[in-house]
Parts: structure tokens; C-alpha cells; sequence
């Protein structure tokens, strides 16, 4: 017996003896098929083997069995359901294999299972064996126990029905009859193969035109394969009318391929096909597992399907038409076409749909003539002409100007494959619009090409379609003139634009409206005026722009043209471009420029012209300001002036104007609406800034950072010098003891308002060499300051007060200016203003000895500078009788002579004589004489017994007493001999050294 394993077999746990009867099988169906059907004997092929297990009961009846066992299958370690095929051992309780494809079994009884029997079997095992239903279970063993058994005798033969039959309980008449259902079947069909052939039709449908369509293969089995041929046409994908390999179900593309000159055809076609029939034909084999010495399970062994060869056919479901109806579609080659050029019109033929004969609308692609080239077709187009655009209809309105013709004819190369370029007959002559319209009509075509239209086709397209119209432009010149030849910053003109039309009219909407055009202007500015060109010069500055449309003609004035904030020259150039159009407009007007610099567009932009003067001096703690003054015609807005100080470094030598020495800066501007003077704000000084500050103004029309002029750094006028005032003193000269000084100032210089000047007298010390200015020596501070003008001081001169009456000795003024604020801003130096006051001397002579009744004058002589005003007086005292010595006081006092008038200026011994006393009678007298000043106050004077004279020479002018007194006389006379001179020495002294207080 020749044996193979199936996978996944082994030996299972050994049974009991006398178990109902059990054997596992296994199928493997797969590999049995493949070997089958490559006619290899499974003689010797071994399986892998698997693991060891034993089979379990599956489904059937304990007592199923006519001998009292389990009639039924058995699960098998792998999960397959396999039947015992040895009643005559004990029950596959055994170690259970891995099974193996057997192709002959060797019963007990010695009768081999193989062949027809064998495949008989497996038939049953495959259709009936997998069950889990006992009572089918259970006939399915009886079937293998009939050709497996043990020959049991009595007239029956293995391998018979009875034979079977005898194994089965009459206690399940159940299982007898599912026995014998499932015996009658096997007996018929164990060898069918299943039974049928293949059927199947070949589905065709139109797609698209009447042309192209698919055909499917609607064929069973649905493994079957096979080749189609078609009549009256091809398969798209390879041009050829066979195809084979077409599988059930596919759906393949087709074209027509009718024949020539005929007008409607259907596609037909026949196939024929090969494959597996319905159903499956058992393998004659089974699956044998061995469990030791105990039954062995047979278990479903392969089948192989067969094989059916059949023929299909089809057509299409109605007839289709070979006819094509052509059209035209066109776009102009140019939709703007200039006067005098020729209007082209770019044509692309196609096809559309039609009403075939069968009644189906069809389109079909362009008709081809028997070698493959395409029908020509012709194609004729009129182009009319309109001032105002075309409103699009089906046809042409009554009336319509025909402009010129064209005709196209396709080839038979290209057929509809290219574009054709057609050319009117005649030429655009003026502006306006034309429009094509195209016709194909079968009267028009060659015999050969009718056989394939449509009866009676006629084709055209619509009348003023958009992509069939040219336009030919309009062509308009501009005269412009500007409203005003000057004018002010920030000023405005208007411009005056006359179109007029070159060839043709204004081109019209299809309402007759004028289309409009828009007109660009740019506003360019120069310094000079400007020379009339063609093009644009580079060095022009485009300042502004300008846009006006014009509808038709007639003149029309421009908004508003600003001119600009800078001084030169604006002129106004005008141009109508395309791309400044709107866009549905764009191209209906030719392109058109005017020049620059016409004389009719340029204005003169007219500017104020800024001058400025600065505070010329400025002192320490006060204000500096520039002055701005604007002449000229003024923007309409008016100027704004801004001021910018730049205080120069010391040792600068050249103006410098920048971050590092800027001071001074506007805080807001100074806004001018008409011409004048425009002070800057007044900005402070600090107390301790000198310098020269260079002025930069900035002149800009208001409200804008348009600037119309700047100043520059270090002009003249631009300066402002700040510096302290400077003061040059003249101390008095000429003045003697008691004279009364002041001080003379003179001031130059820029002075601060409340600025004030004092002055102080200092005497120099007795016996110093030189004048210190302190406390020690300060003799007056004149007490009323000195109220200095405010403003710019030129050798101003101002006197101080009157000191008081002075001695003799060396002085000297110091003066202070002093700033509101009370802080000295210029002191004189100490000795800056020395003077003297000197002391003037009188010697006086007196009378001779007199006699009594004489009178007397008193000589004086005078040394030194005398004082304006200054007088002499001279006293005469007489001697009383009780006294030894001349007393002067007023019980002494004989009379007070005339002053005496001293010559003011310099005395140099000039003699001076009082007027005479009275008559004196005898007795001792004494002159006394004083220089005064003017103010009153003594400067000189003298003593009381330095001019003593007597009445007569050696004989006093004494009244006589009666008694002898020449004893005292004499001794009177001796004590004035020696008295007399130390006390005329002393009195010489006190004279020369006695000024006023």
C-alpha cells in the first residue's frame, strides 16, 4: 500500500479495548490536486509529519452500529473528521499519526480499496464526511464499511450496497435511509465532475459617438477565459478586430470601422471561451490515519475541477450612423486691427451632435475616406462692419455692412487637426468694429464629402459673437492749454482738453454711447524753464499726476491740478495709453502723447523770498532772536518759519552748524500768511553763555514738510554775539580838599533789562603805599544805583552822584554792573580809577603897626588848585584889655570882612586882599582869615594869633588906663617876645594842616 503524510499528524492516547469503533482521517486536498492533475503517482510521497495526538468521538450514535459500537466520524488531532475503516479491530483509541494520501487501502479482509471504488469513496468523504450531524455521520461510515468490511457473509460482497447497509443498528432506520440516499447519488455522480458547461453573450454598447462603444464578455464560469473577433470594427487599444485573453466580465473599447460609403452599421461578434465547468470531480484518494493497531480513519482526499469550452456572440443594439456633422468655432487672430491692416480669423473645425436616422442624437468624430485621410470641408465667413458694437444674434440684422469674405477648405492631412488662418478680401479702412460669420452647408461641399453629411446639413454660427470681432481703434489728438501761465505754491490750475478724431469716428457701445476714454497727466517740475521735446528729460521731477475722461468730443476742462510747493516751472503732459483703460476698454483708442514742455501746459511757480537778520549783540542772562522777512507772492496756505541757533565752540574758525553746537530751536513755527517781518520766539541765555550763536531759518509751506528755502551757516547777518557789556570809567581830576566827585561811566554793549550800576569810593590808608579796596578803606558807596537802558549800548555815558566834600588824599572809584537778579556781571578793578584831592595853602601878610583910627587889609597868598566857588573871609579880632593873649571868639570878634572871590584852577602864590576894616583905635588885633568851598565847609583855616598887629608902630593901640604900665609893658613884651613865637609856630602849623570836616 503506498502512503504520503499530511501535515500536522501524530500518534494520540491509546483507548480502551472494546470502545464503539473509531478512525481518524485527514484531507489534504490542496496537494492531492496538484499531483493529480500533473498525472504524478502519490506512491511514496510522504507528508510532514506533526505532532502526536489521539482522535476524539465526533458525531454519530454510541449503538449505531448493528455489532453494538460508535457508528459515526471521529475528530482527528488536526481538526478533520475522519471514519473507521477496520470493524474488525478495537476502536482508534491508538496513538493517531499525521495521515497520509493514500491511493489503494488493503482491508483486513484482504480486498483492496482503489480505483473507481476508491474514488467512489472519496466522493463520499468529500461531499458527505464533514459533518457534524450524527445521523449523516453515522451513514457515512456504513458507506466505507462496505468496500472496508470484513465480508460478513450470507450471500453479500464487499463493495456492495448490502454489504454497507449490514453495519447499520435496526435501531436507526434514520441512518439506513440516509445510507442508501447517499449510495444512490454516489452510484450516479461519483464520476460527473459536478455537471454544466460554460454559457455566457457578448454585451455591446454605444458610448459617446456613434463610433466608439465598449463590449463585455458576460461569460460563466467566471474563471473562463477565451477571444473575441468583431465585424465592423476594431478594439481601440490595439486597431485590430481579434483580440484574445479576455477574461469573464471584461469590458473592452471599441470603434466602428463601417463600410465605405455606407451611412448606418451596427458592430457584431463571436467569441468562444474555455474553463472550469460548475462543480468539482473527486480525486481517487483519501486520507488515511494509523493509530497503531487499532482502526485506521479515513479522512476526504482531493478533487479536481473540469475544464468546458463554449462560444458566445453579440451586436450592438441599434444601428449606428457613419454621417458627422461639422462646425466651425473661430477666434480673430487679433481683436484690435489698425486702420488699413487686414482682419484674419483663426478657425478650429470640430463635430457635433445630429439626429441619426435611427432616431438617437449622435455626435461622430470627423469622416475619413478609405485610405485614412480626413474629408475636406469647406467653410465660407462674411466679416461686417459697425461704428457701435455688435449686440450677438442667430443671424445677421437686415442692413448690416458687409466689410469682405473669406473661405476656408480643411485638408485631408490635417482634416480638423490645426488650426486654419483666414483673411478678409479687404482691408480695415476706419475706425469702428467688424464681426465674422462663418457657414458649412452640404450644397457647398464635393460629392464625396455629402455622402457622409447629414441630409440637407447646413452649419452657422452666431452673429457678432465677441471672439469673431475686431475692433478697429479710434484715434484721438489732444489740444490742452492750462488756465494760468503763474502761479503761487500750492496754487492749482485747470487744463482745457480738446480731443480731435483721425480717421473714423468715436467708437460707440452697442447703445450708441460714446466709449469713454481716460487721459493720464503728469505734473513735472524744473527749475528752469523748460524746452519743448517729444520725450520726457531725466532731470524732470514728476510732482503729480492727473487723471480726465473724455466721452465724445468738444472741449473739457480738467479737475484741479495741484502746482506744487517749489519754485521753477510746472508743465502738464497729457497721454491716452492702453493699460490706463478700463480693462474692457482697453485697446478701443490708439495710443497718443503729447509733448513736454508745451508752452501752453508750463507755469510759472512763483515763490516768497525769506530773508533774516539776527540780534546783533545779546548779553549773559538774556534773550537772543532772529528775524525772519518774507517779500513775494505767498503760498495760499501761508510759510512757516522755524529758527536754529548754533553756538560756535571757543577757538572755532569757521562756522559750524550741526548737533555738536546747536542751542536754540524753535518750539513751534512762525506761521506768515502775508509778507513782513516775523520775529522768532526770544530764547534765553544762560548767565554764564558768551560766544557768537550763527542763525539757520527754515522757511516751509504751512502744514507741510515741503520747504521753500533754508539759510546758511555763518552768514553775516546771521550772527548774534553774545558777551558781557564792557564799562570805561574817567575819574575826576583837578579837585582839592573839600571838593565834592563822581564817576563818569561809559557803556557799551548789549544791556538786559533791569540792569543797574554802583559805585564806591575807596581812600587810600595814611601812610600806604598803594590803594586797597576793602571795608577799612571804603569811603562812600554812592547809595543811588545807576539805572543802565536796556538794550544795545553805544558809549552811553551815565554819571554817578556827587560824594561828599572830600579831604585831601589819593581815591579811587570802583563800579559794579549788576543784572536783575542782583549778581555783578562787570567789576572795575581797584585801582582802574586813581585820583587825588590835594590841599590847598594861604599865607597871609599882616598890616604894619598901625595908628589909631587907621583901618587894615589882610594879604593873602595862595598855593594849590582852588575849587570853582571857592571863597575867602577874613575875621578881625581884637585883644581884650584884661586878657594877655588875642582870644578869638565872638566876644573878641570886631567885624567878618567880604568874601573874598579865589580864582577856581591852579594858584600858584597869588596874592589876594581883603577889603579894609574900619577905623581902629588903639590895641592888639588879629586877622583870621578861611578858604571855603563852594559847598560852605572851610578848607583852609587860619589862626587866631598868626596875623597879631597893634594900633601903631611900637605903640599898641591900648586905651589908656591912668597908672604907669610901662613896667608891664615891658615885661608883656618880653613874654610876647618869647611866647609870641612858639605860639606863631604853632598856629603856622595848625594852618597848613586844618581842612574842613
Amino acid at each position: 500500500m503506498s502512503v504520503s503524510t499530511p501535515p500536522g499528524a501524530g500518534p494520540g492516547p491509546r483507548r480502551k479495548k472494546g470502545d464503539t469503533h473509531k478512525s481518524p482521517h485527514s484531507l489534504m486536498v490542496r496537494v492531492l490536486a496538484i499531483t493529480a492533475a500533473a498525472g504524478i503517482s502519490l506512491t511514496g510521497l510522504t507528508l510532514a509529519a506533526a505532532p502526536a495526538n489521539a482522535a476524539t468521538q465526533g458525531a454519530g450514535f454510541d449503538d449505531g452500529s448493528s455489532f453494538g459500537g460508535h457508528l459515526g466520524n471521529e475528530i482527528t488531532p488536526d481538526g478533520k473528521r475522519g471514519y473507521c475503516a477496520d470493524p474488525s479491530r478495537d476502536g482508534a483509541f491508538g496513538d493517531t499519526d499525521g495521515g497520509q494520501y493514500v491511493t489503494s487501502f488493503t482491508a483486513d479482509a484482504g480486498q483492496v480499496l482503489q480505483g473507481d471504488d476508491m474514488t467512489k469513496v472519496n466522493y463520499v468523504l468529500l461531499k458527505y464526511g464533514d459533518t457534524g450531524d450524527d445521523v449523516q455521520a453515522a451513514a457515512v461510515n456504513a458507506y466505507i464499511y462496505a468496500y472496508t468490511g470484513s465480508h460478513l457473509g450470507g450471500g453479500i460482497s464487499p463493495g456492495t450496497q448490502a454489504e454497507g447497509a449490514a453495519y447499520i443498528s435496526a435501531s436507526h432506520p434514520e441512518v439506513t435511509d440516509e445510507y442508501n440516499t447517499i449510495w444512490a447519488d454516489a452510484d450516479a455522480n461519483w464520476n460527473s465532475g459536478g455537471g454544466g458547461t460554460g454559457s455566457g453573450t457578448l454585451d455591446f454598447a454605444v458610448v459617446g459617438s456613434n463610433f466608439d462603444g465598449t463590449v463585455t464578455a458576460d461569460v460563466q464560469p467566471s474563471t473562463a477565459t477565451g477571444a473575441i473577433t468583431l465585424t465592423n470594427g476594431v478594439f481601440t487599444a490595439t486597431g485590430s478586430s481579434s483580440v484574445a485573453g479576455v477574461t469573464a466580465g471584461e469590458t473592452l473599447d471599441v470603434h466602428g470601422a463601417p463600410p465605405a460609403g455606407v451611412k448606418d452599421y451596427q458592430i457584431s461578434g463571436s467569441g468562444t471561451f474555455t474553463g472550469p465547468s460548475t462543480g468539482s470531480h473527486a480525486d481517487s484518494n483519501v486520507a488515511q490515519y494509523n493509530t497503531g493497531s487499532e482502526q485506521r480513519l479515513l479522512v476526504a482526499g482531493t478533487s479536481t475541477a473540469p475544464t468546458a469550452t463554449f462560444t458566445v456572440s453579440g451586436h450592438d443594439p441599434f444601428a449606428r450612423s457613419a454621417a458627422f456633422a461639422p462646425i466651425v468655432g473661430t477666434t480673430v487672430a487679433s481683436t484690435f486691427v489698425d486702420a488699413g491692416a487686414t482682419p484674419q480669423d483663426n478657425l478650429t473645425f470640430s463635430t457635433t451632435s445630429f439626429q441619426a436616422s435611427s432616431g438617437r442624437t449622435v455626435t461622430n468624430p470627423w469622416a475619413k475616406a478609405g485610405d485614412g485621410s480626413y474629408v475636406p470641408i469647406v467653410a465660407n465667413g462674411t466679416l461686417y462692419w459697425s461704428t457701435a458694437a455688435f449686440t450677438e444674434s442667430d443671424t445677421a440684422p437686415a442692413g448690416s455692412v458687409v466689410l469682405g469674405h473669406a473661405s476656408v477648405t480643411t485638408t485631408a492631412a490635417d482634416g480638423p487637426n490645426k488650426v486654419y488662418t483666414a483673411s478678409s478680401d479687404t482691408p480695415a479702412t476706419q475706425a469702428g468694429y467688424s464681426t465674422w460669420v462663418w457657414a458649412i452647408s452640404a450644397a457647398d461641399q464635393s460629392a464625396d464629402a455629402q455622402t457622409v453629411l447629414p441630409d440637407g446639413y447646413s452649419f452657422t454660427d452666431k452673429f457678432g459673437q465677441v471672439a469673431e470681432s475686431h475692433i478697429t481703434p479710434s484715434r484721438p489728438t489732444l489740444s490742452t492749454t492750462l488756465s494760468d501761465t503763474s502761479k503761487v505754491l500750492g496754487g492749482s490750475v485747470t487744463d482745457a482738453i480738446t480731443p480731435t478724431l483721425v480717421g473714423g469716428d468715436w467708437l460707440r457701445d452697442s447703445n450708441g454711447t460714446p466709449i469713454p476714454v481716460t487721459l493720464s497727466g503728469a505734473v513735472y517740475h524744473s527749475d528752469k524753464a523748460p524746452v519743448q521735446a517729444s520725450t520726457v528729460p531725466a532731470d524732470a521731477v514728476k510732482i503729480g499726476t492727473a487723471t480726465q475722461i473724455l466721452a465724445g468730443g468738444g472741449t473739457v476742462t480738467s479737475s484741479s491740478i495741484d502746482v506744487g510747493y517749489a519754485a521753477g516751472y510746472d508743465t502738464v503732459v497729457w497721454a491716452l495709453v492702453k493699460a490706463d483703460q478700463p480693462a474692457q476698454y482697453q485697446g478701443y483708442f490708439a495710443d497718443w502723447s503729447d509733448n513736454y514742455g508745451v508752452p501752453a501746459e508750463t507755469a510759472q511757480i512763483l515763490t516768497p523770498t525769506v530773508t533774516t537778520k539776527a540780534q546783533a549783540d545779546a548779553a549773559p542772562g538774556g534773550t537772543v532772536q532772529d528775524t525772519a522777512t518774507i517779500t513775494g507772492p505767498m503760498p495760499t496756505v501761508g510759510v512757516d518759519v522755524t529758527f536754529k541757533g548754533y553756538l560756535q565752540k571757543d577757538g572755532s574758525t569757521s562756522p559750524v552748524c550741526d548737533a555738536s553746537t546747536l542751542t536754540y530751536t524753535s518750539t513751534k513755527p512762525v506761521t506768515a500768511t502775508t509778507a513782513g517781518d516775523y520775529p522768532s520766539e526770544a530764547f534765553p541765555v544762560a548767565d554764564t553763555t558768551t560766544g557768537k550763536v550763527f542763525w539757520i531759518e527754515t522757511a516751509s509751506v504751512h502744514g507741510t514738510t515741503n520747504v521753500i528755502s533754508t539759510g546758511k551757516c555763518g552768514v553775516t547777518s546771521e550772527q548774534t554775539v553774545v558777551a558781557q557789556p564792557t564799562v570805561v570809567t574817567a575819574p575826576p581830576t583837578g579837585l582839592s580838599s573839600g571838593a565834592t566827585a563822581h564817576d563818569t561811566l561809559t557803556v557799551n554793549g548789549q544791556i538786559n533789562p533791569g540792569t543797574t550800576a554802583v559805585v564806591t569810593l575807596y581812600k587810600q590808608a595814611t601812610g600806604a603805599a598803594t590803594l586797597v579796596c576793602d571795608t577799612s578803606t571804603q569811603v562812600d558807596a554812592i547809595s543811588a544805583p545807576i539805572a543802565i537802558t536796556a538794550g544795545f549800548a553805544s558809549d552811553a555815558s551815565y554819571t554817578s552822584a556827587e560824594t561828599d566834600a572830600l579831604v585831601a588824599g589819593n581815591y579811587g572809584f570802583v563800579e559794579q554792573l549788576l543784572n536783575a537778579k542782583g549778581v555783578a556781571i562787570v567789576t572795575g578793578g581797584c585801582l582802574d580809577e586813581l585820583f587825588p584831592v590835594s590841599q590847598p595853602t594861604v599865607v597871609t601878610t599882616p598890616p604894619s603897626t598901625l595908628t589909631a583910627g587907621s583901618t587894615a587889609t589882610d594879604t593873602l597868598v595862595v598855593n594849590g588848585t582852588i575849587n570853582p566857588g571857592t571863597t575867602a573871609v577874613v575875621s578881625l579880632y581884637k585883644q581884650g584889655a584884661t586878657n594877655n593873649t588875642l582870644v578869638c571868639d565872638a566876644t573878641s570878634l570886631v567885624t567878618t570882612l567880604p568874601a573874598i572871590s579865589i580864582t577856581a584852577g591852579p594858584n600858584a602864590n597869588t596874592s589876594y586882599t581883603s577889603p579894609a576894616t574900619g577905623g581902629l583905635d588903639a590895641g592888639n588885633y588879629g586877622f583870621v582869615e578861611q578858604l571855603i568851598g563852594q559847598n560852605g565847609k572851610v578848607i583852609v583855616q587860619g589862626g587866631c594869633t598868626e596875623e597879631l598887629f597893634n594900633g601903631s608902630p611900637g605903640t599898641p593901640v591900648l586905651a589908656h588906663t591912668g597908672f604907669d604900665a610901662q613896667p608891664l609893658v615891658l615885661l608883656a613884651g618880653g613874654l610876647l617876645a618869647g611866647g609870641g613865637v612858639l605860639f606863631a609856630l604853632f598856629m603856622i602849623r595848625r594852618r597848613r594842616s586844618t581842612t574842613a570836616e
